[in-house]
């Protein structure tokens, strides 16, 4: 046990919690991240990472991009086309790509299976007892994010729920039954090796059991259920509340900078993590990129909101306009951000 003195801690090894670090880079300030787990990457996560997201941010021979989608809504398919594709992106993957840019830096450093138990605004305590001192903080620490409740911030949870296949699939699908799963979706992402299978659904509305026996049968009728596949479930946390909070900052996920409509967080973290690190190293710079993803968080989550108040025997007419508009290249882009 010993204590320690930090220019920057970052608890959590994510996208958003390694972007920072790398922003921080030969800046001549001491950047440590504390990483409760002992391996960086895997999460439950199905991995789809849209255009937001810059490629350059992105593994680029370790994803499988799709421009093609195809919608079934109550078993009707459409296909969708994008412009920009979506990324089907391991977290395993993404957090070896993300460490070894990490690697140039001398002032960055990740401690790994190292939990933090107590924040404030001085210092976090770790599991060792020991404490570490600290100029600016980010917590890029997760949907249940310590840094967070410190904060006293109030959380939004969706869940995700979903089955890792060995089996490969060729199609990027998205299954939506407003009678079952509301305004939520199924969805099967094919990755290089495997297939996430899984579901994504508000449990104030939608049981949890109705919601597992919803991704039973997707792995029966697209044939991708196997012995090997283990069910993952995880909390989504949607609810944004800020990013500066006077010496201490939040990214990604911790910040509630998820899509409620999409579940889609990789984008957000990845950005925000960016902005903090700019922020922290130019005080005058004002989270311009993360304030310009809120704008479509906050479209999605416009049409999300009419969705779910709206009577369940309508819900199926307005997702079935709903796709058919996402067909419309300027009307997509506006709910997608990307042009």
């Amino acid at each position: 046990m010993h204590n320690e003195h930090v220019d920057i801690l970052i608890i959590g090894a994510g996208p958003a919690g390694l972007r920072c670090a790398e922003v921080l880079g030969n800046s001549g300030l001491s950047v440590l991240i504390l990483e409760k787990n002992k391996v960086v990457g895997p999460k439950v996560c199905a991995g789809g990472v849209t255009g937001l997201a810059p490629e350059e941010d992105l593994p680029g021979d370790d994803a499988v991009r799709f421009y093609k989608h195809h919608v079934f809504v109550n078993g009707t398919e459409r296909v969708i086309s994008l412009k920009h594709p979506i990324a089907m992106i391991d977290r395993h993957t993404l957090g070896d790509f993300q460490l070894n840019r990490l690697k140039r830096f001398r002032n960055a450093r990740v401690h790994t299976d190292n939990k933090v138990i107590s924040v404030n605004h001085e210092y976090v305590i770790t599991k060792s007892g020991g404490k570490i001192y600290f100029r600016h903080l980010v917590g890029a620490d997760g949907a249940i994010s310590l840094v967070r409740r410190y904060l006293g911030l109030k959380n939004k949870f969706y869940i995700g729920m979903q089955y890792i296949t060995p089996k490969t699939y060729a199609r990027c699908c998205w299954v939506v039954q407003p009678r079952v799963l509301r305004s939520g979706y199924g969805w099967i992402f094919p990755h290089k090796k495997f297939t996430s299978v899984g579901v994504y659904f508000n449990p104030k509305l939608v049981p949890h059991a109705t919601a597992k026996e919803f991704l039973r049968l997707i792995l029966q009728r697209y044939s991708l259920d196997h012995p090997e596949a283990k069910l993952e479930t995880a909390p989504i946390n949607c609810m944004y509340s800020g990013v500066k909070f006077k010496n201490i900052f939040l990214a990604g996920e911790a910040a509630g900078l998820v899509s409620a409509a999409s579940g889609e967080g990789i984008a957000y973290a990845l950005t925000s993590g960016e902005d903090i690190g700019r922020h922290i190293l130019t005080p005058d710079y004002n989270f311009e990129k993360t304030y310009r993803l809120l704008q479509y968080k906050q479209r999605q989550e416009m049409a999300l909101k009419v969705l779910d108040s709206a009577p369940i025997v309508l819900q199926d007419i307005m997702f079935m306009i709903f796709v058919k508009l996402l067909t419309v290249e300027r009307l997509r882009n506006y709910f997608e951000g990307v042009g």
